[in-house]
């Protein structure tokens, strides 16, 4: 049988492994946080005293992630995960009923401590995904203002180009109107360049609008 002193060994290599094996996970997980809390069930109760009567819950956002026989355990250790008051989640290790578990204390302080640790990790690197990923929102963000900007400096260009031959059309249009001697039929299709040409010219001023080119008025109506 080993003494004491192996035993104890023989514990610590366990725990630093398992820190070890958590911090390859996190590394190969990037921004996958449920790889990495799935990962994480699988290498935790190796590092336990019992490590075939270890289970492990993972909860984080209200999802849950459970190795198979957790609702068996009966006595447990839990150690909450979040940065400061923030609080993300907790991480429960049980052991399921056996005569190898002292019910009064079942679990070592060091087994204690390490699942502080394994908590403290999960919580920096559920920080770092959040904040890579506001960095991403912000990055969209960013591109899409480009856009905007290059829409709106599209639409004052069009609508500079546009302004001057309508201008030409709409004020032709109304001297033939005023020289009069036209057609009925000629009045007619005349009223429909002024009119198609007044529609255009609103349409190029909600453009100039759009792209902050001319400042938007209001005015007071009567409902």
């Amino acid at each position: 049988m080993m003494d004491a002193a192996h035993v104890k060994l023989k514990e610590r290599v366990k725990e630093l492994k398992c820190l070890y094996d958590l911090s390859r996970i996190a590394l190969e997980a990037g921004n996958d946080l449920s790889a990495l809390l799935s990962k994480t069930l699988s290498i935790v109760p190796d590092a336990m005293q019992y490590p075939d009567l270890a289970e492990v819950s993972i909860t984080v956002n209200k999802i849950s992630y459970t190795t198979k026989g957790f609702g068996k355990s009966g006595v447990h250790i839990a150690s909450s995960i979040g940065v400061g008051k923030k609080k993300y989640g907790q991480i429960k290790v049980g052991y399921r009923t056996s005569r190898k578990v002292n019910s009064r204390s079942p679990f070592l302080v060091e087994e204690k401590n390490l699942i502080k640790i394994v908590a403290r990790e999960l919580s920096l690197f559920i920080k770092r995904a959040i904040i890579e990923e506001n960095n991403q929102k912000l990055a969209i963000q960013l591109q899409h203002s480009k856009r905007l900007a290059f829409v709106g400096e599209l639409s004052a260009g069009i609508a500079h180009e546009l302004n001057e031959p309508l201008g030409r059309i709409l004020g032709f249009a109304q001297l033939i109107k005023k020289n009069g001697s036209l057609s009925e039929q000629q009045e007619t299709d005349i009223d429909r360049i002024v009119k198609a040409s007044l529609y255009t010219r609103e349409i190029i001023k909600k453009l100039m609008i759009f792209s902050r080119q001319m400042p938007r008025q209001i005015n007071t109506v009567s409902l």
